[in-house]
């Protein structure tokens, strides 16, 4: 399996977006499509989005 590391800013553009490449960057994860790996900073914005 894939395996990616996003940048803060790009995984909150995913986030927020309607369309363009980080919505579809979400939507892989979303599938299983790749493994997202954070650092524990980051999975603190996770667990509230």
């Amino acid at each position: 399996m894939l395996r990616v590391v996003l940048d803060t800013n790009a995984l909150a553009s995913g986030a927020i977006a309607n369309e363009g490449t980080m919505k579809r960057l979400m939507d892989a994860w979303q599938a299983d499509a790749y493994q997202l790996h954070t650092t524990p900073s980051v999975e603190c914005w996770r667990s509230v989005g």
